[in-house]
């Protein structure tokens, strides 16, 4: 990330978002970090959530202990979240398992389901906990926008970026495109760039950009499902404030 207004999603165990700016962008409101670009000249805003690909690593592990052990591949979620509607029939989740990171920055905050009823299986969960991540992802695109920056380019990286299925979900949450990288471990790429560069192997960090970084897939949102995430988004930041102002997050 060497342009102004490029952000990068890393959907691994934890959820990573960082722009990249030609100059400092401050959040009025002080919640999202603004730190020094490992680029010269140049600076980044981070959010954080602490779990991401773990709460649908979560969910497996419910429905493998369910199974009695049996293994579970993530692609069976995938296959279910898919035949699921999208905004998962109303159901928001809460993907605060470890509390919450950028931009709440409230550690007592719990993860929850929220909108179930009897006729919702494991495909609306699976389907609600991309969503809610994405969800979360969403508020922190909107610190960033909101600190002056318009996102030109949203890159996807990370284990969750291999679901076709979560990264469309992410451009029709986000109502942008988004592109996924076709080298998902992005920290060990922008650390071979930069050594590539320390090497002499490339000129300038822009040309080892230019030569190691490619997209492999693109996703475009559907102007259809706008509506529906919209609502979506909307239900999502007035659960966590309604459980956050009614202290129902604080331990006993």
């Amino acid at each position: 990330m060497i342009r102004d207004g490029l952000c990068e999603i890393t959907l691994g165990t934890a959820g990573v978002t960082i722009c990249s700016f030609d100059k400092p962008a401050f959040d009025p409101d002080r919640r999202i970090a603004v730190e020094l670009h490992a680029y010269p000249g140049k600076w980044v805003c981070e959010g954080l959530q602490s779990t991401a690909g773990a709460a649908l690593k979560w969910l497996r592990n419910v429905a493998r202990d369910g199974a009695r052990g049996q293994e579970i591949e993530y692609s069976l979620f995938n296959e279910l979240a898919a035949t699921a509607p999208s905004g998962a029939n109303g159901v928001i989740f809460l993907p605060y398992l470890a509390g919450a990171g950028a931009p709440q920055w409230n550690g007592e905050a719990k993860g929850v389901f929220f909108g179930l009823t009897q006729g919702d299986g494991l495909g609306i969960l699976a389907r609600a906990v991309m969503e809610g991540v994405a969800y979360q992802n969403a508020t922190v695109l909107d610190k960033f926008e909101k600190a002056g920056q318009p996102l030109t380019d949203i890159r996807l990286t990370g284990g969750g970026a291999r679901s076709a299925l979560w990264s469309q979900v992410q451009a029709d949450i986000y109502g942008k495109a988004v592109n996924r990288l076709a080298e998902d471990e992005a920290a060990l790429l922008g650390a071979a760039i930069l050594a590539g560069v320390g090497a002499d192997l490339f000129p300038s960090i822009e040309v080892g950009v230019d030569r190691m970084v490619k997209i492999a897939e693109s996703y475009s949102p559907d102007p259809l499902k706008q509506s529906t995430y919209r609502e979506g988004q909307a239900k999502f930041t007035a659960l966590y404030d309604v459980l956050e102002r009614g202290g129902l997050f604080k331990s006993a």
